[in-house]
């Protein structure tokens, strides 16, 4: 170290004072390192500027020039460096996340690190001074150079570098709208002061060498400290407003990691009857104090969506859908919140009048049930009259019939009979619509059951020119629980479907055993089969297939839909396969029980 002399010089006054505040704002960006990705790049423009600061005041006040110069040496651990930090603070700054990684960062510190390693080593070359002397004509003595190749490579570099990071802070100022646009702007112009400074003493538009680049750093660094105390540097962070569609019909307000409003747009603004720049840096739950509930809600969600109530004091609530968003910057950083709320008020007062409707569609469909159950009693007594008399008649009660009254008769007794399982149907289908149907579980054999069956499907099918078959799985148990009414009914409907739908071929009909816990009764046919957009509906009330011939269509399309309704009832299901012009497969399964079902004391 050399023998240094010191003097006193003013000039260094202020510079010392700069580095104290470059200090403290160093500290103050630490603190909010973790809510703003900007400060720790705005922490390092404070350490370079601030060491060259330092440095630059400790040569001032150093009288001799071998200390002058070393003193010189130490702040080019400043002087080309922070350039560089300035950049990455302005992209920090504006979000440019895609240049903040270290392969384009890296090439920039290439001069800077090769600056310093001339600077140390300048005893030794031209490079970086050509000519080196005192000057004593000044008001103190001052270092006086004549500069060399690579200086001038160095300088033009940190201009580069703190032009475009100014650019970029004024442009994003430019683009903002209230509170940023003189945040951004006001700090991409503190960085011009030293620029300024620098150009001045490179210039040598004064008459003594006085570096006033450290000066114009303490202006910068007031400039910076004002910011921080007038526009909440580092709190309200300058989202990219852009990002923000102003014209959007949702509300749109943006709230910084502290919850204060950074942005509304004119929607949510007219919702609140402000100002945009009246809350800017305000608690969002002061501006919506009338509405806490609300917030609350809002802010619960986290990262999620809701449709919220707004409640309002003598007038109608509001509802919104609600979605809520983090907004992370840099090294995932949570820097505040989006909220994006749509108006859905109309559509819930839809959705109220729809379920209104459904309420009284429902109510209606009861109406019609019990109107049906009704209906079908009160037409069976007339029934049972109409077919007695026929009974009667037919067995020569009232006197002899020629062939034609007997064929007539025989014809009344047969729509009778049809007339009669119709209206059965019909009050089935009442029944299991009302829940009023019961199971009368017992033993139930499935030879039985198939023998039942067979013997009046046979028949039918005999006289359509097909064949018809009933089998039983010899795994399956001799007698099951359930109701052998309702069972043989099932049976009977798919069986019966299935001759009437088959012009040809064959009805095939299987009791089978299909695991530990179920089993199940299976028809198939080779008949018409079932086009693929009808099977979901074919077990609908009913409902009948369009291109089924005028004597299939027969009675009301309620056996399938009583099949299921009964196969649900049971614990069971329906499932069903079918090909056009190929044929069907119904299959119900259902819980194979063994031993009566115990009931609840």
């Amino acid at each position: 170290m050399p023998t240094i002399d010191w003097q006193f010089n003013a000039v260094a006054l202020p510079l010392l004072a700069a580095v104290l505040l470059a200090a403290g704002l160093i500290i103050y960006a630490y603190q909010k390192r973790q809510s703003a990705p900007a400060a720790l790049p705005f922490i390092a423009v404070c350490i370079t500027g601030g060491i060259w600061t330092l440095f630059y005041g400790l040569e001032l006040i150093t009288a001799n020039l071998d200390g002058k110069m070393f003193w010189n040496n130490f702040q080019y651990l400043g002087i080309p460096t922070i350039g560089v930090a300035w950049l990455v603070f302005a992209l920090a700054y504006t979000e440019q996340d895609r240049w903040l990684k270290w392969k384009f960062i890296a090439p920039l510190l290439i001069v800077p690190v090769i600056t310093m390693l001339l600077v140390w080593t300048h005893s030794s070359h031209t490079l970086m001074y050509q000519a080196i002397r005192l000057d004593t004509d000044g008001p103190v003595p001052m270092v006086d150079l004549t500069y060399g190749l690579f200086f001038w490579v160095n300088a033009a570099h940190s201009y580069i570098v703190l032009i475009v990071g100014s650019a970029l802070l004024i442009r994003q100022g430019w683009r903002s709208r209230q509170v940023y646009r003189w945040q951004a702007i006001i700090t991409g112009l503190a960085a011009v002061i030293p620029l300024v400074g620098n150009v001045i003493y490179l210039g040598r538009l004064l008459p003594f060498p006085l570096d006033l680049t450290p000066i114009g750093f303490v202006i910068a660094m007031l400039i910076f400290g004002w910011s921080i105390f007038r526009y909440k540097l580092f709190d309200l962070i300058p989202v990219a407003y852009q990002k923000i569609v102003e014209k959007m019909p949702d509300l749109v307000v943006v709230l910084d990691a502290s919850n204060r409003i950074v942005e509304l747009n004119p929607v949510a603004a007219r919702l609140l009857n402000v100002q945009p720049q009246g809350v800017i840096g305000r608690d969002v739950k002061s501006v919506f104090a009338n509405w806490q509930a609300f917030v609350d809600q809002c802010l619960s969600l986290g990262d999620g969506r809701a449709e919220i109530k707004l409640e309002r004091p003598n007038r109608d609530p509001l509802w919104f859908d609600v979605q809520m968003a983090s907004l992370y910057g840099q090294a995932g950083r949570l820097q505040g919140k989006l909220g994006i709320l749509r108006d859905i008020t109309e559509r819930k007062q839809n959705e109220l009048a729809l379920a209104l409707a459904r309420d009284e569609a429902l109510s209606a469909n009861q109406f019609k049930t019990q109107l049906l159950s009704n209906v079908s009693h009160d037409l069976r007594t007339p029934l049972s009259g109409i077919r007695g008399y026929t009974e009667l008649l037919l067995l020569g009660a009232y006197g002899d019939l020629n062939e034609t009254q007997r064929d007539s008769l025989d014809n009344i007794n047969k729509n009778g009979q049809r007339l009669n399982e119709l209206i059965t149907e019909l009050l089935d289908h009442a029944r299991l619509e009302s829940g009023k149907l019961t199971l009368k579980n017992g033993p139930v054999t499935p030879r039985e059951l198939a023998d039942k069956v067979s013997a009046s499907m046979k028949i039918l099918a005999e006289a359509k020119g097909i064949s018809y078959t009933m089998e039983v799985d010899p795994e399956l148990p001799t007698t099951l629980i359930g109701d052998d009414e309702r069972l043989q009914q099932i049976l009977q409907n798919l069986a019966g479907n299935a001759v009437k739908f088959t012009s040809h071929g064959s009805v095939k009909a299987l009791l089978f055993k299909a695991s530990a816990n179920q089993w199940g009764m299976k028809v198939t046919d080779t008949g018409a089969g079932i086009p693929m957009d009808a099977q979901s509906s074919i077990f609908e009330p009913f409902s009948q297939l369009s291109q089924s011939s005028k004597e299939d269509r027969k009675g009301f399309g309620l056996g399938l839909s009583i099949v299921k309704q009964l196969a649900t009832l049971m614990g069971g299901e329906i499932q069903v396969s079918s090909i056009v012009n190929q044929g069907s497969t119904f299959t119900v399964l259902l819980p194979l029980l063994t031993e009566p079902i115990a009931e609840p004391a």
